[in-house]
């Protein structure tokens, strides 16, 4: 896939499932800004409240998988099939810590 079709996917057809993933708080998207020299496509950035509601909403630390309970998070999951190689793909959970906010 080119990294335009990769981009229109994303942002048309999985990013409107993605935002209402049960107990997102924020999303948020990174393109690059030269996709010929980057490592990734981009970069999909999911907020929660709080670590609990990550793992309730996309499954226990070190899972790929959503919980498949959750209705939105399992149709996220079931999209991602169709424009990423989920077992090749990164995933870093972390807490931000905000040094600096001018906004």
């Amino acid at each position: 896939m080119t990294h335009e079709a990769f981009v229109d996917y994303w942002q048309t057809n999985h990013t409107p499932i993605a935002r209402d993933i049960e107990g997102v708080v924020k999303y948020t998207t990174v393109l690059p800004t030269d996709p010929d020299n980057a490592e990734f496509d981009g970069v999909a950035e999911l907020y929660f409240e709080s670590l609990h509601d990550l793992y309730a909403a996309l499954g226990s630390p070190g899972s790929r998988d959503y919980d498949p309970t959750r209705e939105v998070a399992a149709k996220a999951r079931e999209d991602v099939d169709n424009f990423l190689a989920i077992d090749e793909r990164p995933r870093f959970i972390g807490r931000e810590r905000v040094v600096k906010n001018d906004t």
